[in-house]
């Protein structure tokens, strides 16, 4: 099932689909191209594509995980949303809880490649 939401801010307008986030910038912005955009995850670093809060929490600091394994659940205005690991590694760090709130761009947990 795909579940997309689109929404305009910080200099542009941010899509969210299929547990990856994508930052399109509008016309002449100053705003940087967040660290919440796809093409960033190749990092390692997966930040909240949204304002929320941590509805599960699927790993642990020190675990194995797959390609696209869901990672966590974000649960926003009543809707939920899986972010998937962008490559197979190992969880680096977890920096947040189940039940606790995130803004846009914090970073939840960290992965290494294997």
């Amino acid at each position: 099932m795909i579940k997309r939401l689109l929404r305009e801010g910080n200099g542009g307008v941010w899509a969210h689909q299929d547990g990856r986030t994508y930052f399109v910038p509008s016309g002449k912005s100053s705003a940087k191209k967040g660290k919440a955009t796809s093409e960033n995850t190749s990092d390692g670093i997966i930040l909240s594509p949204m304002p929320g809060k941590i509805f599960k929490l699927m790993c642990k600091a020190g675990e194995s995980v797959e390609a696209q394994q869901t990672l966590c659940i974000i649960e926003a205005m009543k809707m939920e949303y899986s972010l998937k690991a962008p490559f197979a590694g190992q969880v680096k760090s977890v920096g947040k809880q189940e039940g606790q709130q995130v803004v846009l761009g914090e970073k939840i947990l960290e992965i290494e490649k294997k």
